[in-house]
């Protein structure tokens, strides 16, 4: 009985380091998937650090991911703004330009 306890105790102490490595890796790239601009894989990105926060957030290294987190995600929402905000100003335009054309070609 001892010794499955001891067992499952060093499982779990090892799925939470491999929790706190990709957690790690997660917070190292996220400057570079923001730059690269995809907003799918920086929604997955930052739902990993979510589920990674639930579940070594309190250990010391990461103390701070919360924050960051956060800061993180006011960042993707500017990001998604913006860019909707730009695809619908090319969409009036377009509208406009269609609109423009068709009066001067039926009158």
């Amino acid at each position: 009985m001892h010794n499955i306890g001891a067992e499952l105790l060093n499982r779990l102490v090892w799925c939470m380091q491999q929790e706190a490595t990709e957690l790690s890796a997660h917070f190292a790239q996220v400057e570079a998937v923001f730059a690269e601009g995809d907003l799918q894989r920086i929604a997955a990105t930052l739902a990993s650090i979510r589920q990674g926060l639930a579940l070594v957030g309190d250990v010391p290294e990461f103390k701070g991911g919360a924050a960051r987190l956060q800061v993180c995600a006011a960042l993707i929402f500017t990001h998604s703004t913006d860019h909707m905000s730009g695809l619908l100003s090319s969409q009036i335009l377009h509208l406009c330009a269609s609109a423009s054309w068709e009066k001067q070609h039926w009158m």
